[in-house]
C-alpha cells in the first residue's frame, strides 16, 4: 500500500547514529543487521514526529514534479492517521509559503492558507518572501490559517522588541511531551527582499537570539527545542552539512534540532549532535524529525529524514477536501490565467544558477525597450522558471515573474557597468545576473570583465554614462547589487510583469542573440567608434558630471485598463506606445504614472 512509505525508513537508516554505530561494529565481525523501523517500539516509549515543508511558493496545483497542495496534505494526514498515545505528529512550515504562482499571487496565498489549516499547521518560520506584500497580510494569514509565525530575531528598530506581527517562540504539547519551537529568519532577508518593506526592521544574529530564548523556553518546560528557521543548509557529497542553518546547529548552546529552508535543498543529517533537515521546495519533499523519549520523558534519540517525492508523484493519494479548495480558486481564475499573450516557437530556458539564459536575455531586453534604455540588467532569481514553447498566457507571466517589481531607469558609467556585470558572474548565494543590450567578454579564471560592447559593436567607454533598466529590488540592494553611484535614477513605477506582458503582446517574442556573455578574448574587429549608439530613440551617451541627484519617483495616472478585473498585485499599465510617451514627457512634468498599491 502506498501509505506504507510514509512510515518506513530506508533500510540503512542513513543518519541514525545508534544504528550506524552498531552496524559498523557488527560489520567488523562479519555480521549483518537490518535496522528496525520504529526505535520507539524497541524500548516501548513515546515518539513525537515533527513534519516540515518549506519554500512551497504557492504551488497548490499539481504540475510536473510539484505534487500540489492536495497530495502534500494527504501525505501529512497519512502520518496523522497513525497517531496514538505513544505516537504523535506535529506538522510545521519553514517559510516562503505563498509567493510564486499565479493562483497564489492573485489570491494573496489564500489556497495555501486553507491547506495549512486543513493539516493543522500551528507554527511557521518567516521567509524572506513573506515580505513581498503588505505587512498587514501577516495578520490575515495567521487568523485565517489558525497558526502563528515565529521569528525571534526580527526586531523593530524603534522599540527594540520582537515585531508585533510574529511570536518569538511557541511550545506545543503532544502526548505529554512539550516541543519548543523558536523562530529564526535568515539574515539574508536584508538583501533578498525589497529594502522598503523591511527598512524599519533589524535581523539579529540567529545564534545569540537562540541562546537567549532557549533559556526562556526551557524554563517553561520544553522537553525539546527546535530552531524553526528560514535559513539555508546544504548537504554535501561527503554527508557534511554547511550553511547558515549548520552554523546555528553548531554554535547554539541548547538546540536539539534545526529545520532549515531558503536555498531549496534536500537535507537530512547531523551537525555534531544536532539533527538538521530541509525538504527541498515547491512541495517536492517532506522532512521528519523523529524524537524518541523514555518513560521519564528524557530524549533518547533524534532521527532526521527527508522524503523526496520524485518518481512517486503519480502514486500519491489526494486529499479531497484540499483538492476542492484548489479547484474552487482555480476555476474562478482560469479565464484570467488562460488569456493568451503571444505564441512562442521555441522554449526559453532559465536556470538562475547556470549562467546567462535565453529567458533572462528576453526579459532584460523587453525591460530596456519598455523604458527606452540602452541596457537591461536583472537578478537571476527574479525570474522563477523557464517558458515552454506554445501559447504564453497571463498565468505563465505570473509564474516566470511572480514578484511585483517595478522598472527603474538610471545611468551608470562604463566602469560601474563593469562592476555590475562582474557581480552577477558565478555569484555565491544568488542567481547569475541577466542582461541584454550589450555583449560581454570575461576571463573565466578570474571572472573579470575584459571588454563590453553595445549591440552595434561600439565599445563601452569607462568614463561615459549609459542608460540602464533594472528592477527596484536591485536598486535597494537586493542580491547585494550596488547602484549608489548611479545618476538620474527614476523609479517608473511600471510593474515589470505587466509591462513585459504588454510588450510581448504587441511585439511578440523575437529571436535574440543569447550569446552575450563570452568566456575569452574580444576578437571583434575594430568598430567605428563614431557609430550612433541610439537605441529606441535614446540619445548617444555623453560624459556627465559626477553630480548625484536624489532618487526620483514619478507617479503616473492612466485610464483603467483591461486588467482591472484582476485582484491588485501591481499597477495597471497601458500599451507600450503610451508608456514610451509617458516616459518622454517626464522631462516636461507631463503625464503622471499611477503608482501601484502593493509593491513587493
Amino acid at each position: 500500500m502506498i501509505l506504507n512509505f510514509y512510515f518506513e525508513r530506508r533500510e540503512y537508516m542513513k543518519h541514525k547514529k545508534i544504528v550506524a554505530l552498531a552496524t559498523a561494529f557488527l560489520i567488523t565481525f562479519g555480521m549483518v543487521i537490518k535496522p528496525k523501523v520504529s526505535y520507539a517500539e524497541e524500548i516501548n516509549t513515546k515518539v513525537i514526529e515533527v513534519l516540515s515543508f518549506n519554500d512551497f511558493h504557492g504551488n497548490v496545483i499539481e504540475s510536473g514534479k510539484n505534487i500540489g497542495a492536495a497530495k502534500l496534505a494527504a501525505v501529512i494526514k497519512g502520518y496523522q492517521a497513525k497517531e496514538s498515545s505513544d505516537y504523535g505528529v506535529i506538522p510545521v512550515a519553514a517559510g516562503d509559503l505563498f509567493q510564486g504562482t499565479a493562483i497564489s499571487n492573485l489570491t494573496k496565498g489564500a489556497p495555501v492558507v486553507e491547506m495549512m489549516k486543513s493539516v493543522g499547521i500551528k507554527v511557521s518560520a518567516v521567509g524572506n518572501h513573506e515580505f513581498d506584500w503588505k505587512r498587514a497580510d501577516f495578520k490575515t494569514w495567521q487568523q485565517n490559517g489558525d497558526f502563528n509565525f515565529l521569528a525571534a530575531n526580527i526586531i523593530d528598530k524603534n522599540t527594540k522588541n520582537v515585531v508585533d506581527f510574529v511570536k518569538p517562540y511557541e511550545i506545543i504539547e503532544k502526548n505529554g511531551i512539550k516541543i519548543g519551537f523558536i523562530g529564526i529568519s535568515t539574515t539574508d532577508t536584508v538583501t533578498s527582499t525589497k529594502a522598503e518593506n523591511i527598512d524599519d526592521l533589524e535581523f539579529l544574529n540567529p545564534v545569540e537570539t537562540l541562546d537567549k530564548w532557549s533559556e526562556v523556553v526551557r524554563k517553561e518546560g520544553a522537553d525539546v527545542i527546535i530552531a524553526l528557521t528560514h535559513a539555508p543548509a546544504t548537504e554535501n557529497k561527503d554527508g557534511s552539512i554547511t550553511g547558515e542553518a549548520a552554523d546555528i546547529a553548531k554554535k547554539s548552546k541548547d538546540v536539539d534540532a534545526v529545520i532549515s529552508a531558503h536555498n531549496h535543498a534536500f537535507v537530512d543529517g547531523y551537525v555534531g549532535d544536532v539533527a538538521v533537515v530541509q525538504a527541498g521546495y515547491n512541495g517536492r519533499g517532506l522532512s521528519s524529525l523523529k524524537f524518541t523519549f523514555n518513560e521519564n520523558k528524557e530524549l533518547v534519540s533524534v532521527e532526521p529524514y527527508t522524503q523526496k517525492f520524485q518518481g512517486l508523484e503519480s502514486t500519491l493519494p489526494v486529499d479531497n477536501d484540499v483538492q476542492s479548495v484548489v479547484d474552487k480558486y482555480n476555476n474562478e481564475l482560469t479565464p484570467i490565467f488562460a488569456e493568451v499573450i503571444t505564441p512562442l516557437e521555441n522554449k526559453l530556458g532559465h536556470d538562475r544558477n547556470d549562467g546567462l539564459t535565453p529567458l533572462g536575455v528576453q526579459v532584460s531586453d523587453a525591460m530596456r525597450n519598455v523604458v527606452g534604455a540602452q541596457i537591461g540588467i536583472n537578478n537571476g532569481g527574479g525570474i522563477r522558471r523557464a517558458l515552454e514553447a506554445g501559447n504564453i498566457t497571463v498565468g505563465d507571466m505570473y509564474e516566470i515573474l511572480p514578484f511585483d517589481n517595478t522598472i527603474v531607469k538610471l545611468e551608470v558609467t562604463g566602469s560601474e557597468l563593469v562592476k555590475l556585470i562582474e557581480h552577477g558572474i558565478n555569484p555565491e548565494g544568488f542567481g547569475w545576473g541577466q542582461f541584454a543590450g550589450i555583449k560581454v567578454w570575461y576571463d573565466e579564471a578570474t571572472e573579470k570583465v575584459t571588454s563590453i560592447r553595445l549591440l552595434d559593436g561600439t565599445k563601452v567607454e569607462m568614463d561615459k554614462y549609459y542608460s540602464v533598466a533594472i528592477n527596484d529590488f536591485m536598486l535597494t540592494g537586493g542580491d547585494s547589487y550596488d547602484f549608489s553611484n548611479a545618476i538620474n535614477v527614476l523609479n517608473t513605477q511600471i510593474v515589470m510583469r505587466e509591462s513585459i506582458q504588454e510588450y510581448w503582446r504587441v511585439n511578440g517574442i523575437q529571436d535574440l542573440d543569447n550569446n552575450l556573455l563570452i568566456a575569452g578574448e574580444d576578437t571583434t574587429e575594430k568598430a567605428n567608434e563614431e557609430t550612433n549608439t541610439e537605441i529606441n530613440s535614446e540619445v548617444k551617451a555623453e560624459v556627465k558630471p559626477e553630480v548625484k541627484p536624489e532618487v526620483k519617483e514619478e507617479v503616473v495616472q492612466t485610464e483603467s485598463g483591461k486588467y482591472d478585473v484582476l485582484p491588485e498585485t501591481g499597477s495597471v499599465v497601458g500599451t507600450i506606445p503610451m508608456l514610451m510617451l509617458a516616459l518622454g514627457a517626464t522631462s516636461l512634468g507631463g503625464i503622471l504614472l499611477k503608482k501601484k498599491d502593493d509593491v513587493a
